[in-house]
């Protein structure tokens, strides 16, 4: 102790390099624990924490109401070598009071077997193929009752509207469908 400093001035001194002490502690402590669960992650302890569960996609088995056909938007694919069919077949629907975001020729989606294609429907092979996904059951009820001759492709993740592929060269339309529920004639992929 100086002659000039108080016992005030040297307790505050201290009190300071115990506060630079502790912080520097804290943040040793930190750092460690950061490189601990970096290293233990790098190891594969990632693993070994529980994971999300996947949601299986299943087709449902309860009646489905069908929206007004003013609420369906969707797209429309030519999957035939019948040229014009989309366009067609969208002008039939947009007659119905949908709207129709995309006319075009596209392969029908892949993940759905062929027993399943031929099977639906009494045994009969669809002639369309409504890809949804699990947020659009309605739509696709309201869909069937336009195509009875039809099968919906369950799909998970997001899509922006539903897609209904033309797989045969003369579809089914019935421009007076029954709205009623109807359980679908599904389809699912994961």
């Amino acid at each position: 102790m100086s002659p000039t400093e108080s016992t005030a001035e040297l307790e505050e001194k201290h009190d300071g390099a115990v506060a630079a002490r502790q912080f520097l502690l804290f943040l040793s402590g930190a750092a460690l624990i950061g490189a601990l669960l970096s290293a233990g992650l790098g190891l594969g302890l990632g693993k070994m924490l529980p994971a999300a569960k996947a949601t299986a996609l299943s087709c449902p088995t309860d009646a489905q109401d069908p929206v007004a056909p003013a609420e369906v938007k969707l797209t429309v694919y030519n999957s035939t070598s019948v040229s014009g069919l989309a366009a067609s077949t969208s002008q039939q629907l947009k007659n119905a009071g949908m709207t129709v975001f995309k006319v075009g020729d596209k392969a029908a989606p892949s993940g759905i077997d062929q027993q399943q294609l031929t099977k639906t429907g009494g045994g009969k092979a669809p002639q369309v193929v409504i890809a949804i996904s699990g947020n659009a059951l309605k739509t696709a009820a309201t869909l069937q009752g336009f195509f009875p001759e039809s099968l919906v492709l369950l799909r998970s993740g997001p899509i922006s509207a539903v897609d209904v592929y033309l797989i045969a060269d003369k579809p089914t339309f019935q421009a007076e469908a029954r709205r009623e529920a109807r359980v679908l004639k599904c389809a699912s992929t994961g």
